[in-house]
């Protein structure tokens, strides 16, 4: 149930957000030229502003699998935009994904079969 799922979610990011650090110099290559993270990001940047707005978040959560309405999207938005401007960068946008989708694969019934084993 993608509301339950968002819920566990928002709980798992009630703690403050530190703001993640930067790929190591030596990498390269930052997030916003990782493959695939970039097209995705303006995928979801109907505004092209640059940033992950409320409304687009909504839309983003929704294809990512979790129901949201406004107060949920807003709670997800606060758990990973730590300076509270409102919007996502591309690189907190980054990090909210793969912390769904890490956590979207922590929930499948196999995966919990296993580890309750």
């Amino acid at each position: 149930h993608a509301g339950k799922a968002l819920k566990q979610l928002e709980k798992s990011h009630m703690h403050p957000v530190s703001t993640p650090s930067p790929l190591p110099p030596s990498c390269g290559v930052s997030v916003a030229q990782e493959p695939g993270v970039h097209l995705e990001f303006s995928r979801f940047d109907l505004h092209s502003s640059g940033r992950i707005e409320l409304e687009e978040l909504e839309s983003a959560l929704g294809q990512l699998g979790l129901d949201a309405d406004s107060r949920e999207a807003g709670a997800v938005l606060a758990a990973f935009n730590p300076s509270m401007e409102g919007s996502l960068s591309i690189v907190e946008f980054d990090r909210m994904v793969k912390e769904i989708q890490r956590f979207q694969t922590n929930l499948r019934p196999e995966r919990v079969m296993s580890t309750a084993a």
